[in-house]
């Protein structure tokens, strides 16, 4: 069996997060991982960007912006599915440009 060291990385810092991971689901924007013994553990906001059976490693990117783009696809979906226009799709998406366009501007000050 193969278990996973799972490191996250919030664009600059990485850091170990969890050892003996067997599991990994996305959750409501949220990365749960569960380990060989069933605890699981939440990152918030992230996606995996990296997995090497090989090395047994799993890296996370978790930026708060990744939420809303996960809402925006998980909505855009289910508009797709019923068929349907739905305006809370808008509002998100505007929501994530609004949160892209504060990444841009803060990085700029850097």
């Amino acid at each position: 069996m193969c278990e996973f060291k799972v490191t996250v990385s919030d664009g600059g810092q990485s850091s170990m997060v969890a050892t003996d991971i067997v599991y990994a689901e996305l959750v409501d924007g949220k990365i749960i991982l569960k380990d060989i013994l069933g605890v699981s553990l939440v990152v918030e906001s992230a996606i995996i960007s990296h997995v090497n059976v090989n090395s047994q490693q799993m890296k996370l990117l978790s930026l708060p912006i990744i939420n809303n783009f996960i809402k925006f696809i998980e909505h855009y979906n289910k508009c797709i599915s019923e068929r349907e226009y739905n305006p809370d799709l808008e509002k998100i998406w505007n929501q994530f440009k609004i949160d892209g366009d504060t990444l841009v501007e803060d990085l700029k000050g850097v």
